[in-house]
């Protein structure tokens, strides 16, 4: 008798990071000439959703309306492995 292997459904990694910065900035879009829409605080805790497609700001709203460049940040993760999220300068 020969048994088949399932494969295990595999969850999508939770990436987190912490600001490393006494005051970050969230901006409405990835790029320093957006709005600053608030400030993240030294060492609050990020759950990260996507990032821009040069990976080089984060963001924690599926929708793309909060971003954060990550230099300022301590990434416990890869960032690559986060989806590109859609935005606009407009």
């Amino acid at each position: 008798m020969q048994f088949m292997r399932r494969k295990k459904h595999v969850e999508a990694e939770t990436i987190t990071a912490h600001a490393r910065v006494q005051v970050a900035n969230y901006r409405e879009a990835p790029a320093t000439i957006a709005p600053v829409i608030r400030s993240i605080a030294k060492d609050e805790l990020l759950i990260l959703r996507g990032r821009s497609p040069d990976a080089q700001w984060v963001t924690p709203a599926e929708d793309g309306h909060l971003w954060v460049h990550v230099s300022h940040l301590s990434v416990d993760g890869e960032i690559e492995t986060l989806p590109v999220i859609a935005y606009s300068l407009s």
